[in-house]
Formats: C-alpha cells, structure tokens, sequence
C-alpha cells in the first residue's frame, strides 16, 4: 500500500504546538507518527511530556526507537480497537497531534465502525465506497480525545473548504470546539503542492466563532460557524475582508453553469464553448449561430468563465455575437445591463483576476471555481 508520507517540516510543527492551549498534558499521542516532529515539538514546549507514537511503516519505528525520547511502536492505524489498545496501555491521552497520510481509503466494516463510533457516517453518501484517510485518521483521534483533552490535526483543503466535505464541517463545527484553523502556504510539503490546514479542537464548547490565521500572514479573522461550514480558509476571508471597505456592490446580474458534458458537446455539436477553447488571456469571441436544444447557450453579452482545471482555470471570454452551448466546466455571468457588464468584464480581464480566482479555487488535484467564488469577485474583488 502507498502510504503518500508528507512529514512535516520544523517549523509547522512548532507553529501548531505554540498554538495548543492545553497548559500542562502528561502525555502526547501521535497517530502515524512520520519522522517524529510533531511529538519532538511538544517536548520542546513541555519538556516532562511523555511522547507515544505508532506507525505502519517500520522504517519510521526504526528512526523513532532510535531518540530515546519517543515510545514508538508499529500499529495499524485503522483497527477499531486504536482506543482499547492505547488506554489499556497508557490510560487517557491528554494531548493528540497528527499529521495523517493522503490517500484514497476502501469504505469496509472495520472503518464504518470507526466512524459510526463518533457519528461521521451520518455526514457521509450512502452511495460513497471509498473516503480520504485523513478523515479515518480525524475519526481515530476524536475517539481518544477526551474530556479535558486537545486536539491538532493537519488535514486538506477538501476537508476545510471543499463542497463535497462540508456536512464533516457541520459536524466538527457543531460536536466540538473547533478552536481554531491555521492555513498553512502550498509549499508546506515536499514533492506536493496540496493545501493544508492545521486544525485545532477541545471537546464540545458554547463557541459560536471560529478563529483563522495563516502561518505567513500577521493577524486573524473572526467568522461566525455557518459561514465556516461553507469555507474555513484563512486567504479567502482575507481577500474579501480587504475588498469590502471601498468595494461598490454590483449585484444586476446572473451567474449558471453549462449543462452538457465535453463529451456529449463533442458528439454532437460541431460548434460550442468549453475551457480548452479559452485563451489564456481575456479575449472576445464572435460565435455562429448553432444552439443547442438541450443545452445551455451563449447570448452576445455573455461572459464566459474557466470553472476547472489548473492550466484553464479562471480564463475568460466576453462573447460578442453567436449562440452555441457551453460545457460543464463553464461559468456563464449575464450582466442585465450593458453598464453593469463592462464593470464585470473590467474586473474579469484584469491581470490579477485568474490568480486570485486560482488562489481562491476549491480542489486539492482539480482545482474548480463555484458560483459563490466568482460572485463575491465580481462584488467585492479587486
């Protein structure tokens, strides 16, 4: 099994133990313990701490029994009897940091038990067959933790700020006391340039904010937990809340997503929009007059979006005449107002507009735009 070890460097690992509240824990637990940073950065802040650690992978049970410091023992991180084995153990864990693999996990008895356990089968399709393993390792955790516990967790954007994980966030949000979220830079892992974000929590609490921060920026934002449900982002809040002060609304308009699927539209259209055909700067487009029945089509007016990919995402297109249908993977903005649209296009062709529509994109591997991206751009974007 591909393991997808992403350690984790120095400086994150001190930057989430100097951000634990917990003032005094007797031990530390770390489940897949990697290279041991997160268990040394502990030490290093309560130097009486008493450091446990599993792993699958024996390499990293080797190097651990190596520093004395590390009570490390190869285990597999997806029985369901984690719980029974560390408590017997050790008794109660005080203190759990982790920083779990990435990969795609099969959904079988042994994991639907572990997540029944603390009730994040309810958050997920009943149609799903196979789940990250960070959110198994997430699951795992929480049924450690305890009642004056506290947790730090290193997860991925999917499951901070993609669409598909957001029921996990109501769940987090409204079980626990999510403490706080610290964004981490693209760069925060070798050989990857996933999102990452380090998650902070203690046991249910009356909380009803929820604190952003980013390991590169001075500063928090304070948002309320509906809206971290939708998103929990440090750098999304922060363009907007910059935005905002001197921003004018624009709000005459209307923003939908193509219907048909690329292949469809290539079986059976000879003329339509989708992202390939973009340009890879703001152009104007002069289209025949070849709708689709079934599909949804352009208007001279139009302002045509790059919805997903990396190389298309955010490209533009201001369609000046001709019909024909768009794809899927295209946002169509409808200005109801030819002063309206030349304010939206103006914001869409500028040279900053793909990058901060990257940097605000959903999506570890296929980075995709929604609706309410490109919306508060066009409303609250510079």
């Amino acid at each position: 099994m591909e393991l997808q070890q992403y350690y984790t460097q120095n400086r994150y690992s001190e930057h989430m133990v100097n951000n634990l509240a917990i003032e005094s824990p007797a031990h530390a637990f770390d489940l897949g313990l990697g290279n041991g940073g997160l268990l040394l950065a502990t030490k290093r802040r309560w130097s009486k701490i008493n450091l446990i650690g599993v792993d699958l992978d024996q390499e990293n049970i080797y190097k651990a029994k190596l520093n004395s410091q590390i009570d490390a023992f190869e285990f597999d991180g997806f029985r369901p009897d984690l719980p029974e084995i560390i408590n017997k153990k050790y008794g109660n864990i005080d203190l759990l940091v982790s920083n779990p693999p990435y990969f795609s996990c099969k959904l079988d008895t042994d994991i639907i038990s572990i997540l029944s356990e603390v009730g994040m089968m309810d958050c997920i399709s009943k149609n799903c067959q196979s789940i990250p393993a960070e959110l198994v390792f997430l699951a795992q955790n929480l049924r450690l933790l305890t009642e004056k516990g506290e947790l730090g967790i290193i997860l991925p954007a999917g499951l901070i700020s993609g669409e598909r994980w957001k029921g996990i966030r109501e769940f987090l949000f409204s079980e626990y006391n999510v403490v706080k979220v610290i964004q981490l830079p693209t760069s925060s892992f070798k050989r990857t340039d996933a999102q990452a974000f380090i998650l902070i929590l203690t046991p249910k609490s009356t909380n009803s904010d929820l604190v952003l921060s980013h390991v590169d920026y001075s500063g928090e934002f304070k948002i309320n937990l509906n809206d971290a449900i939708q998103r929990s982002d440090y750098i999304y809040y922060r363009h907007f809340s910059e935005c905002r002060v001197n921003s004018k609304i624009i709000d005459d308009f209307s923003i939908f997503r193509g219907s048909l699927t690329h292949a469809k539209l290539k079986n059976d259209s000879s003329h339509y929009i989708h992202t390939s055909h973009l340009e890879n700067y703001a152009s104007e487009l002069n289209l025949p007059k070849s709708p689709s029945s079934d599909g949804v089509n352009t208007m001279p007016g139009d302002i045509v979006i790059g919805r997903v990919g990396r190389r298309c995402l955010g490209r533009v297109a201001l369609i000046k005449s001709g019909h024909v249908p768009v794809s899927d993977c295209i946002i169509i903005v409808r200005a109801n107002s030819p002063s309206v649209r030349k304010q939206i296009w103006n914001k869409l062709k500028a040279e900053n507009a793909k990058n901060t529509f990257y940097d605000l994109s959903l999506g570890v591997g296929a980075k995709y735009l929604t609706h309410n991206i490109v919306r508060n751009y066009i409303q609250f974007g510079s």
